[in-house]
Order: C-alpha cells, then sequence, then structure tokens
C-alpha cells in the first residue's frame, strides 16, 4: 500500500519518547503511513528503539542518523527532503497523533487543489496516551487565503503548531529557516503557493516535560528567535508589508510569549524572572494594572529577597549587618537560609569602627543608607530602594508584619487593596501549571 501521508519525527536522546509516538502511530488503521526518523546525532538508544518498528509496522520507513547535531530546524528540512508521499508532515518525538485529525486534514487537500496546508491546535498533558484520539470535527474552519500575509500575521498564534501539506510544495519552494524557530516563515511561504486551513480542534497531544520547547520561554535567544521567525516572513512577503503590521504581529506574539514566561518563572520560583517578563508584557499592553497589584501583593517580598540575595553574592559579602526593625528581621531570616555561607547580625556595627570592605550593612530607609561613616568601606543598602527597584507598579504602598506572621504588601489608604475578583492573567500565572 502506498502512504497517503508522510511523518517526519526529527528526534535527539529522547528513545522512550520516541518509542511511544511511533507505538501510537503503529496502531494507526485508516491512514497509510510513511514514517522518518531523523536522529539528530543521538548517544542513547534511538537506533534500538528504531529497530523495533523497521519491519512491517508502516507503509514506508526511513531512518536516517546525523554524525553530528546540526541544530532542530536543519533536522527538520533535511527529514521533509525525504518525503515522498503526497502530504507530509512535522511531528515531534513527545507528541501523540490523532489519526482522526489527520484524515480531517487529509480530506481538506484531496477535496481542494487551491489549499497547500491544514494545521490545527493541541492538547497538552502529563502523559503520552498511546492509542487515544481526542479529534472531533469542528463546525468551522478557518481559512487564510493565498498571498493574505497580513491575515497571518493578524492571526499568527493560529499557527503554533507544524502544518500538513503538499509535501511538492514544501521540497520545491520551500524551506526551514535557520537562526529562527522555522515554523511561521514556512506558512508565509506556503501562502505564495495556495490557501492555508486553520482546524479549530485538537490534532495531537503534546507531553509537557523539561526538554519542551516552552521550558526555553526564559532564555535570552527564545524571543529573538520569535522576531526572526516574524521578521523573516514579512521579508519573504511578494509585496512590501505595512511596518504598523509588523509591529503589531510582534507585539501580539511577544505579549503572549512574556505572560507564558513569567508562568514558567513562577514554576521555577524565580520572581524577579517573573516580574521581568510581566513589566515586558506591560510595555505591549497585554498586562492590565490589576493584575500587576496582584502581583506585587503576592510576589514582590519574594522578588526584593531574591534580589537583596543576588546584591550580596554579587558584592561578595562575608558580614550582613541588619537594622533593628521587624520587617528587616524576617527578611534577614530568610536570607540566611538562602545564604547559610554568610554571617548574619542583627544590629549595626558602632559607627566609629573602621569598616571591611566585605562587611555590608542593610537599613530599612533610604535616609539611614545615606548616613556613611567616614572610612566605612562596605556597602550600604536601603530596604525600601531595593523593594522600589522590584516593583511593577507606581501605586503607593507599605509593607509591614501580616496577620500570618510574615511580611506583607499593602497599598495605602486611596488606592485600595487588589480587586476581589482575580483577574484570569493571575488566576493563569497563580495556577500549578505543568511545562507545556
Amino acid at each position: 500500500m502506498s502512504a497517503q501521508l508522510s511523518i517526519c519525527i526529527p528526534t535527539r536522546n529522547r528513545a522512550a519518547l520516541l518509542r511511544n509516538c511511533l507505538s501510537h502511530l503503529k496502531g494507526f488503521r485508516k491512514l497509510a503511513l510513511e514514517v522518518i526518523v531523523f536522529d539528530n546525532a543521538s548517544d542513547d538508544d534511538v537506533r534500538a528503539v528504531v529497530r523495533e518498528f523497521q519491519q512491517g509496522a508502516f507503509a514506508r520507513f526511513v531512518y536516517h542518523r546525523h554524525a553530528e547535531n546540526i541544530g532542530p530546524t536543519r533536522n527538520m528540512d533535511a527529514a521533509l527532503r525525504l518525503a515522498t508521499a503526497p502530504y507530509a508532515w512535522i511531528l515531534s518525538d513527545d507528541d501523540i497523533a490523532y489519526e482522526e485529525a489527520l484524515l480531517f486534514m487529509v480530506g481538506c487537500l484531496d477535496s481542494s487543489v487551491s489549499v497547500v496546508a491544514v494545521c490545527g491546535g493541541y492538547d497538552s498533558g502529563d502523559r503520552m496516551n498511546v492509542g487515544f484520539d481526542n479529534f472531533k470535527v469542528p463546525e468551522l474552519v478557518a481559512v487564510i487565503e493565498k498571498g493574505d500575509i497580513e491575515k497571518l500575521a493578524a492571526n499568527v498564534l493560529l499557527t503554533d503548531g507544524h502544518p500538513v501539506m503538499r509535501r511538492e510544495i514544501f521540497q520545491r519552494h520551500c524551506r526551514m529557516e535557520e537562526r529562527s524557530f522555522g515554523l511561521f516563515p514556512l506558512y508565509g511561504r506556503l501562502l505564495r503557493y495556495g490557501d492555508l486551513i486553520y482546524v479549530n480542534a485538537p490534532v495531537m497531544g503534546h507531553l509537557r516535560n523539561p526538554d519542551s520547547l516552552t521550558t526555553k520561554l526564559t532564555e535570552p535567544g527564545f524571543i529573538d528567535y520569535v522576531n526572526a521567525d516574524i521578521e523573516l516572513t514579512m521579508a519573504s512577503a511578494e509585496r512590501e508589508i505595512p511596518l504598523a503590521v509588523l509591529e503589531g504581529a510582534k507585539n501580539s506574539v511577544q505579549g503572549t510569549l512574556y505572560l507564558h514566561a513569567a508562568r514558567m518563572a513562577r514554576i521555577q520560583a524565580d520572581a524577579l524572572l517573573m516580574r521581568h517578563f510581566l513589566l515586558r508584557a506591560k510595555a505591549v499592553h497585554k498586562v492590565d494594572e490589576a493584575s500587576l497589584m496582584h502581583w506585587e501583593a503576592a510576589f514582590l517580598i519574594d522578588a526584593t529577597t531574591q534580589r537583596m540575595a543576588q546584591l550580596l553574592r554579587d558584592v561578595g559579602a562575608k558580614r550582613v549587618f541588619v537594622e533593628d526593625h521587624p520587617v528587616l528581621e524576617k527578611i534577614a531570616t530568610q536570607l540566611a537560609l538562602m545564604l547559610p555561607e554568610l554571617d548574619f547580625q542583627t544590629r549595626l556595627p558602632d559607627k566609629r569602627a573602621a569598616g571591611d570592605p566585605h562587611d555590608v550593612k542593610i537599613f530599612w530607609s533610604a535616609g539611614e543608607a545615606g548616613e556613611r561613616p567616614a572610612g566605612d568601606a562596605g556597602p550600604a543598602f536601603s530596604f525600601m530602594e531595593i523593594v522600589d527597584g522590584c516593583r511593577v507598579t507606581q501605586l503607593p504602598i507599605a509593607i509591614d508584619i501580616g496577620t500570618d506572621g510574615g511580611c506583607a504588601v499593602r497599598y495605602r489608604p486611596g488606592v485600595g487593596a487588589p480587586p476581589a475578583e482575580t483577574p484570569r492573567l493571575f488566576q493563569i500565572l497563580m495556577e500549578d501549571y505543568g511545562v507545556a
């Protein structure tokens, strides 16, 4: 039986995930598959897993191993070059394809020669459910017509997954761009040759795991690659795209990514990183003041404490003298747990004593911190100034000891507390969110 669809699976050092992915595909009964596994120089048991499926499991099976890691986009591009079925699709080794969804997508391509690619959404969970198919035929599908890059830009988040595409169109006219994630430019290129259909339903199940792409959300290069995707797409359009369209697409995508990155930072218990991405979301109008108030009430003390610990490490502190203040006493206790190698003392040294460069003083207010004795060589920090540097709103606040005995952030009279109804953003940020 000739294959109807080529499924190209890039993999690297994830033999167990690959086995589940292939086991699930082996169970397909309605769709004849060509399966192409491209191994990006794995040094685990990938080859042993491949041997389990090389005989009779699929209409055609191809395995190739690179001698060295050539990067994810080149690996995907190379796999697609070996496809021979009428349609081709990239499937990650940590995903479970839904056969009914693929049949529907192939049907869309079969029924109209003007359609060059079909894409859809995905489920995200904590297990790879071999044999599971969650596809439900949608009542409507969205169509982006040939050449309509502006509509693609306005709906860029629809293309958060690889398309089932006409194999010949890809091999003759497309490529997976390096130094980007490659996906959005691929859609832009495909639109030169026909229409794109978006199926508003999950077409596969994704396993949340520590090696997922979104675990890299907080890394410096992630946003640069996203920007590269958008810019490469616009640059390859057949006509000049207005700058406002480019900026609108960037803001839309970046704002959403910033919120997801803030969630990832929460998983990593990094309040400073959460602040970083919330401020960037604020800059592109993706987060409201009510949500930011909630964040300050919940995480400002954590962010301040992490910032103080960072400063103490960076200046090479050995002894830390903390002013006698109820809030600072709590902060000092937390810092001592975070930095057990330091000597914390809950009283300031005699101003007449000569200071050591590695002695650090922490005062409550900026006024006290400015009173540096003559000959005092060690750094001095104001707690409230550090608080101010960690904030995400400009609203006046007070910090004191809360009813639970810990430090609490309160908004001063006339400002009010964060709204009783928690904004959806904050609900998402606070929920137990697995790595997607």
